[in-house]
């Protein structure tokens, strides 16, 4: 039997967060935006990275909910002299954040679902085979609030409610700093196809963060060689964690660019708190402060960092990345690695620009790509969070979950010159997952080995003289080790209103 949506703490989000959008429209044009671009827009997060990998902008795209302001700055700041393909991708970047500048909009959307597994990638998240979702947004000055009301058919596992808030939010500006109170998807890291430590797979964790407005560097001397760097702090609260009920989650990322081609950063996501265990302000300090591997404090964690370089040959990004995350500690250093490596290449031919990825992920601990043996059933879980980092029995790190391996190529195609804002997509994935067949992971709740082919295609269509309505097509066919298989198809249409 599904379980019921939590109504009182959800009614109560969504009811202060309604209530601050209807203040906002009465404030005045707003001079630094508050808003916040969610993990799951694929189209802008490519197009925003071909921009910093070509030198055309100075910006991470490594880390979301992304500020609106740090993209405006980073835009107002571009070079000057720019290519055909650029300006081209600039065109596009403008007409995607039209919605989020707007003072008010409004929307709808319908998405349809015959696959039965979560999504992979940085995309819109998949939550059940139906989702009917409305928003309401405003901006104002400094505050920036965004209600989203989802209603899920046949969600994908049985702890998900059938209706979240995931989008909502609200948040405001001051000093250069960012800080809002909602349900966003995240995503930390530089891969393509999936984040060790924080994807959008499971539910967005509802809470409180705090993020760096604009990607600056220090002003002092002595730091001012780190170059631009950012940084995020969140405090959430998981939902139907059936084994720690209303355990709690401290997330912290610190990353810079002290070269303008390399990109560093460091993560650390802390499961602490909850029933049975300590809620107050010492206890967080404790989790903090790295006593994770005393069973008193009640935690777990993991932490690690991530990297990613690229070179210009002959004007096109060549980029390697990689990410590895620790899920034990010694002497208060990460251990045990989860390890994630990749390659991008991006170019242009016969007026269209394409980005080719190759990916590899190791889910489980120390195996590190099969160069060591590995520690099985560690990846993920914990002696007393069972439930894992999962959150409603779906990941909150890679789509996989532990001890899994997944190795993905992938090209993505974009006609320079399309009406319709035209593009798609073709992907390849091979996957061993779940090999004890842990409980956990209700994303592959048995072992396997997954091979998967997906197309996709994205485009824009105007009528009436509305906004213009965003279409999307998913096609997937996968073939289990067990001589199964699964063809299926994911449709959505998105209908931005005209702001008001």
């Amino acid at each position: 039997m599904k379980m019921k949506l939590e109504r009182s703490s959800v009614s109560k989000l969504a009811g202060g967060i309604a209530l601050a959008i209807a203040a906002l429209t009465g404030g005045q044009a707003w001079a630094q935006s508050a808003v916040l671009v969610e993990a799951g827009n694929e189209r802008l997060r490519d197009d925003l990275q071909w921009l910093a990998d070509r030198g055309v902008i100075s910006l991470s795209t490594s880390a979301w909910p992304l500020p609106l302001a740090a993209i405006e700055s980073a835009l107002a700041g571009r070079r000057a002299t720019v290519g055909a393909t650029d300006v081209s991708v600039l065109a596009a970047v403008e007409a995607e954040l039209a919605h989020y500048r707007a003072r008010t909009g409004a929307g709808v959307a319908l998405r349809a679902n015959t696959n039965s597994l979560p999504s992979f990638g940085f995309e819109e998240p998949v939550r059940g085979e139906g989702d009917a979702s409305a928003w309401l947004q405003m901006n104002r000055e400094n505050l920036a609030g965004r209600l989203e009301l989802h209603k899920l058919f046949s969600p994908l596992t049985d702890r998900q409610s059938h209706g979240n808030l995931e989008g909502s939010y609200l948040a405001g500006q001051w000093g250069g700093q960012v800080l809002y109170a909602g349900q966003l998807p995240h995503w930390w890291g530089p891969g393509q196809d999936g984040s060790l430590i924080w994807s959008n797979t499971g539910l967005a964790i509802p809470g409180f963060g705090l993020k760096r407005g604009q990607e600056r560097p220090f002003e002092t001397r002595w730091l001012a060689w780190l170059g631009p760097w950012s940084y995020e702090a969140f405090l959430g609260r998981m939902q139907h964690n059936r084994v720690v009920p209303g355990a709690r989650v401290f997330a912290l990322r610190l990353q810079a660019r002290p070269l303008p081609q390399l990109e560093v950063a460091a993560s650390r996501l802390i499961q602490w708190g909850g029933a049975g265990g300590g809620n107050g302000f010492g206890d967080l300090v404790d989790a903090i402060r790295g006593r994770s591997n005393d069973i008193d404090t009640f935690n777990n964690e993991i932490a690690g960092f991530d990297a990613r370089y690229t070179w210009l040959p002959g004007g096109n990004p060549l980029t390697l990345y990689g990410q590895f995350i620790g899920e034990d500690e010694a002497g208060l250093r990460p251990t045990d690695y989860l390890s994630l490596a990749g390659l991008q290449f991006k170019h242009t031919w016969a007026a269209t620009r394409l980005q080719w990825h190759v990916e590899t992920a190791d889910t489980m601990s120390a195996r590190l790509f099969g160069l060591k043996k590995g520690v099985p059933n560690i990846a993920y879980r914990h002696s007393q969070f069972r439930d894992g980092m999962y959150h409603e029995g779906l990941p909150i790190g890679h789509f996989i979950g532990g001890d899994g391996r997944a190795h993905a190529i992938g090209v993505s195609v974009t006609p320079l010159r399309s009406a319709n804002a035209l593009r798609y997509a073709l992907r390849f994935i091979r996957a061993d997952v779940n090999p004890s067949s842990q409980v956990e992971n209700l994303a592959f709740p048995t072992s396997d080995r997954i091979r998967i082919a997906e197309f996709s295609a994205d485009w824009q269509m105007r009528a009436f003289g509305l906004s213009p309505i965003k279409m999307h097509l998913g096609l997937r066919t996968m073939n289990t080790r067990t001589g199964g298989r699964d063809n299926g198809a994911k449709i959505g249409i998105e209908l931005p209103l005209s702001g008001f």
